[in-house]
């Protein structure tokens, strides 16, 4: 989570959870890192949140399989 030249870092718990308590007021970019498998995917990785004095913000991430190709072969001959 980044706002001008502060940046802030935190680490999910077993549950996947975080927080950032007690941030200054203002315009601020949260970015979702991680180390998933390659077959998963984090819907909208990076969003803004403007956080105004005592505000508190829930931020959800969804993690999802990546879209894949499917390729259907017909083939054959009908009996």
């Amino acid at each position: 989570m980044y706002a001008g030249s502060d940046t802030l870092y935190r680490t999910s718990d077993s549950q996947g959870k975080f927080a950032f308590n007690e941030i200054p007021a203002g315009r601020w970019t949260v970015v979702f890192e991680s180390l998933l498998a390659s077959s998963l995917v984090v819907e909208h990785p990076r969003l803004v949140l403007t956080t105004g004095p005592g505000e508190e913000a829930v931020v959800e991430y969804r993690i999802v399989p990546k879209k894949k190709k499917v390729k259907f072969i017909v083939g054959g001959s009908p009996d």
